[in-house]
């Protein structure tokens, strides 16, 4: 007989909460009672946060993300305004998975800079250190791109 798990993960409010916290109907949208209290801008917000960051996860950010992207962009919420601004920058410049840490390390190093500080990609165990990279590719990375047009960075 399997015995359920002391333990539900609300995805608004990010933690794993024990059953007692969620209600009938919250156990089912995985919302805690104190989550299920937030103004809707709030859980909305939280909401569209969880969204986005199941699209990060993704082997390919599709058209269809990139236009929802654009949609979030415009958001009240300016957390998640830009969180959606910079997956949208990440959506354009590379949107498959594949070698994509060794495209934007090349390419776009400030790019992958705000995509670690954003918590969106973990350089904890590299073996090099991202900062190092960032500021030995920067320059020329940047030369590169104001010769192309490209350039968008800070």
């Amino acid at each position: 007989m399997n015995t359920p798990t002391p333990y539900i993960y609300c995805w608004i409010c990010a933690t794993e909460r024990p059953r007692e916290v969620f209600s009938k109907h919250g156990r089912a949208q995985r919302l805690c009672r104190d989550c299920m209290a937030l103004p809707e801008q709030e859980s909305k917000a939280g909401e569209q946060m969880f969204e986005m960051w199941e699209m990060s996860g993704q082997k390919n950010i599709s058209a269809k993300n990139i236009d929802r992207l654009r949609l979030l962009r415009g958001s009240r919420d300016f957390d998640v305004a830009l969180l959606a601004d910079l997956l949208l920058r990440l959506a354009l410049y590379h949107p498959r998975k594949k070698r994509r840490i060794n495209h934007l390390m090349v390419k776009h190093p400030w790019l992958l800079f705000e995509l670690e500080k954003a918590g969106l990609i973990d350089f904890e165990y590299a073996d090099w250190d991202l900062r190092e990279v960032y500021d030995e590719l920067t320059d020329a990375a940047r030369r590169e791109a104001e010769e192309n047009g490209d350039w968008c960075g800070p």
